[in-house]
């Protein structure tokens, strides 16, 4: 099935937020998309507001402007979505250790 959600991507220990649409999404994975071509990393943090949750996953492969990603298996917590700029705010200690 497809679907197209709204996410954020957290690059780095900085944890720059940089929009992007989110294509196929699995219990495994997805694919993410970008306006711009996303920094080159191996892990990122993945937080879709309408779903209240943020995934910690490998980058498994990379295009012009997408990633695929992995989700990190026992590394996804639910967060509290305060806005639409991408500011989070984690309800306690999460099992990202955040």
């Amino acid at each position: 099935m497809k679907s197209y959600l709204h996410g954020f991507a957290y690059f780095g220990k900085a944890g720059t937020a940089v929009e992007c649409v989110v294509h196929d999404i699995s219990d495994s994975g997805a694919r993410l998309k970008f306006l711009v071509t996303p920094p080159i990393v191996d892990t990122i943090e993945l937080h879709i507001p309408i779903k209240g949750r943020v995934h910690r996953a490998k980058v498994l492969c990379r295009a012009a402007d997408e990633i695929g990603v992995g989700f990190v298996e026992g590394a996804t917590s639910s967060v509290r979505y305060v806005d639409g700029d991408g500011v989070i705010r984690r309800e306690g200690r999460d099992r990202l250790g955040n």
